[in-house]
């Protein structure tokens, strides 16, 4: 049998049951994780507890990938019963531990495809089987002859070392000369594209640059190479390279490349090609992510997602932020040693920052961006497709049509860009040194981003954008289309008659026309900012996202709804499904024409219900004194005269309650203020049949949309809560976390009242078709797609660990990861179901 099928340590696969057919499914939260078999389900497991192949008589333990409660993920047996269960790594060691040998009883190694039978190691002769007692389940069975076959969801090539003789392993001068690594992305049936930088300390005008390509690790089987001129990749682009395979590999095949220079070898990257757009897939899953700010957060994500099976990577923007360290109370500042020299337009608000606007200084984040190791290790393992937002360029600018130049639309609220800080909002110079920002930071990310970069066309008002909306087959499975919202954007505009456009005419055609001749069993659009819309953003004044384009909006969701019953033969199906990024929160809701007549009815019956309760969010955080003194006089009204303001008054109004004693403090917030701290349910409770009934209007509904949660940028809820701490003398938050009743102490639970008092439930309840709202949660999420249903899962990763090299801080592999969100997408009848409880 092949040296590939061999069974490796930290391969996934399938475990199924020889005899009866079944396999290992998922667990029955119901009967205390204990894992379910089923006919036509099976769970994705790893095996892990050592390295390299796996022989008989191995010492294996066994993880389901699922995560169904959060990290209960490692297979045992119980001491009394024999029944197995799923439970927290470490915990009784002994009883999780198994050994697994061949029912031949023949030694050596295991494949894929052997009957094997597996024992634990704590009891004696006790042997993995089916459950008599309880059926559809598992136990163990004394000297039991069950015998199991391991079926591979993703098998590891060999990994063999270099053989080659002409050039030196990865080392230390490796890392010197490819300080950047390697990186493909924006693949083809028939190629990617490869990304290196040389270090210009070691770069020779005279010494050209190699790359390889294989089917093998080993690079013993090398499908093309080539030389690069050194005058290609000089200080004009920055001493990076972008290497084009189109038409020289396989369709969907996985190949190692690697780049040599002055016989020193780069690490090795790996990357895939897309399947032919007719090939019928089975399953193709993709990671989705977004935001990954430098300054407030470690990439410890990046560690994880180079150890995810996924296909391909789908990164929705702002890959980097032009700012150095994130504007002053959004979030805590965790590295500092990113800064900007030479700066032309100092900063003069307090609240502002500084920002990129030269070439020099757009180079300098990404080369700080790409050394760090984590994201290193996520772009050599898997192939990316990656989007511009604004952070590449500048916070919420778009494409100023009358003065050719971008401009940058900020609220009210926000500081103005350092330039128009020192050269004015609207005078020529601010105009021209917005162009040279805009041409400067476009160029770096072309330098730095594995990606293709044709120019949209040759006249003038286009001479500096590039066609950077593309789209992508994914089989016969799945079309992603993935617009370029910044390129070609009007400037926002809330006005009830304005025409302001997204996408531009051109970009929006294109998009219409792939819609309408998509065969795929799947749509999806790889879309940057939020689509689905909601009130309370809308009343903070935030529209830099689809708020600001109503009109196109409905235009565009109106033509999917069209095309999509046309397809299916029924508006109650759909199999369109929009990924979003840039809003840092993890987002599911529903996607429907319109929403403003279901916020209008709902907002109605919550004013009328609290008086006045949610008249108005945009001043909720400026003013938080007079709560106090209106609920001690009892004047209810004064308390919620806004949502947010009602909030945080009724908060600081239970701490002087508390002056009465803690009890008096409790009963207020749970008599008077569940309303507000629970808005969800009293929202339900006054309007919940026109709330049912919108939700379920098929003839407005259109899809679902999923947000991805940022990287490492900070949420929502904590930027409220940064202002709120530094705006209280005393630690309300504090005390008002002891008034809770929750016990839950897990990390994902961590401030998990404060954010549902100050936004979550909030902005479900002003509008439900936000199924699911959380902005505390910093990670990626992972979409699996069958013909049948979409799966997406999120995926929490702590950003504040990280490991200390030489004095320096850097990001590390043993942050933790928590599985906190599994929704089920089902297009018959546009169902959401959330699997993870």
């Amino acid at each position: 049998m092949a040296s590939q099928n061999v069974v490796k340590f930290g391969d996934t696969f399938y475990l199924k049951h020889e005899s009866s057919g079944q396999y290992l499914a998922n667990v029955d939260r119901g009967r205390h994780n204990w894992p379910q078999l089923s006919n036509t389900k099976k769970v994705e497991l790893q095996l892990v507890g050592g390295k390299g192949d796996v022989d008989t008589n191995s010492y294996i333990k066994i993880r389901t990938t699922e995560q169904v409660t959060f990290n209960n993920d490692i297979l045992g047996a119980f001491a009394d019963s024999r029944d197995c269960y799923y439970y927290k790594d470490e915990y009784d060691n002994a009883k999780q531990g198994w050994r697994i040998t061949k029912a031949s009883g023949d030694a050596g190694k295991i494949y894929y495809g052997d009957r094997v039978r597996i024992t634990n190691i704590f009891y004696s002769n006790q042997r993995l089987a089916l459950d008599n007692k309880h059926p559809g389940y598992i136990t163990t069975v004394e000297n039991a002859g069950d015998c199991w076959i391991l079926e591979p969801v993703f098998v590891q090539s060999v990994v063999e070392p270099p053989s080659s003789t002409n050039v030196q392993p990865i080392s230390s001068k490796s890392l010197s000369v490819f300080s950047w690594s390697v990186a493909s992305g924006d693949p083809t049936t028939t190629g990617v594209i490869l990304w290196t930088r040389v270090n210009p300390k070691e770069y020779d005008k005279n010494i050209p640059l190699e790359y390889e390509v294989a089917k093998d690790e080993s690079f013993q089987k090398i499908i093309c190479k080539n030389n690069i001129s050194a005058s290609d990749f000089d200080e004009k682009t920055d001493y990076t390279v972008h290497i084009n395979l189109h038409d020289l590999l396989e369709p969907d095949n996985y190949y190692f490349y690697r780049f040599i220079y002055k016989g020193i070898t780069s690490p090795i990257g790996r990357c895939r090609t897309l399947p032919p757009p007719d090939k019928k897939l089975n399953k193709l899953t993709l990671a989705v992510l977004t935001c990954n700010d430098y300054s407030t957060g470690y990439f410890n994500a990046f560690y994880k997602l180079a150890e995810e099976k996924v296909d391909f990577v789908i990164h929705l923007g702002d890959f980097i932020y032009e700012y150095p360290q994130y504007p002053p109370g959004y979030g805590d500042i965790v590295r500092k040693d990113l800064t900007l020299e030479n700066q032309q337009y100092p900063y003069k608000d307090p609240a502002n920052c500084d920002r990129a606007t030269s070439l020099q200084h757009f180079r300098h984040i990404y080369q700080t961006y790409r050394q760090d190791p984590a994201l290193q290790k996520a772009m050599e393992q898997h192939t990316w497709i990656v989007a511009l937002d604004d952070h590449e360029i500048a916070d919420n600018c778009y494409w100023d049509y009358e003065n050719n130049t971008m401009g940058i639309s900020a609220g009210e609220s926000q500081p103005l860009h350092p330039i128009y800080e020192n050269l004015g909002k609207d005078t020529p110079a601010a105009r021209s040194a917005m162009l040279e920002l805009y041409k400067n930071a476009t160029q770096a990310w072309r330098e730095y981003v594995p990606a293709l970069f044709p120019k949209v066309d040759d006249s003038k008002s286009d001479e500096y954008r590039y066609k950077l909306y593309r789209k992508f087959h994914f089989g016969s499975l799945i079309d992603f289309f993935l617009t370029d919202s910044r390129s070609f954007r009007n400037k926002p505009s809330i006005e009830p008659n304005s025409k302001a456009s997204m996408l531009g005419k051109k970009q929006k055609k294109w998009l219409f026309d792939n819609i309408k001749d998509s065969t795929a069993s799947w749509r999806v659009w790889g879309n940057q900012t939020f689509l689905a819309t909601a009130l309370a953003n809308e009343l903070i004044g935030e529209i830099d996202d689809w708020h600001g384009f109503k009109a196109e909006r409905y235009e565009i969701l109106k033509f999917i709804k069209d095309k999509e019953t046309l397809k299916n033969g029924t508006d109650r199906n759909s199999r369109f499904v929009v990924f979003t990024g840039d809003m840092h929160t993890s987002l599911v809701a529903y996607l429907k024409t319109e929403t403003e007549s279901l916020q209008s009815t709902l907002v109605s019956g919550i004013l009328n219900t609290l008086q006045p309760g949610v008249s108005d969010l945009k001043s909720g955080t400026s003013n938080l004194a007079s709560g106090a003194s209106n609920l001690l006089s009892g004047d209810l009204k004064g308390a919620v005269t806004d949502a947010g303001e009602g909030v945080f008054n009724l908060g600081k109004g239970a701490l002087n309650l508390g002056l009465g004693g803690l009890k008096a403090g409790a009963e207020v917030l749970s008599e008077i203020g569940s309303g507000i701290i629970n808005p969800k349910e009293t929202a339900q409770n006054v309007v919940g049949t026109v709330t049912n009934s919108f939700n379920y209007d098929y003839s407005k509904l259109v899809g679902v949309e999923f947000m991805t949660p940022s990287v490492t940028s900070p949420g929502i809820s904590e930027g409220i809560l940064k202002q709120l701490e530094s705006s209280l003398p005393v630690d309300i938050l504090g005390i008002l976390e002891k008034l809770s009743l929750s016990t839950d102490n897990s990390v994902h639970q961590q401030h998990s009242w404060q954010h549902k008092f100050v936004t979550g439930s909030l902005i479900k309840s002003l509008s439900p078709h936000i199924e699911h709202y959380d902005s505390r949660v910093n990670g990626y999420a992972i979409a699996e797609f069958t013909p049948e249903q979409l799966t997406w899962k999120v995926y929490r990763v702590d950003r504040t660990d990280h490991d200390k090299i030489q004095g320096r801080n850097v990001s590390t592999n043993r942050a933790k990861k928590e599985l906190v969100q599994s929704v089920k997408y089902d297009p018959n009848g546009i169902k959401l179901t959330d699997s993870l409880g």
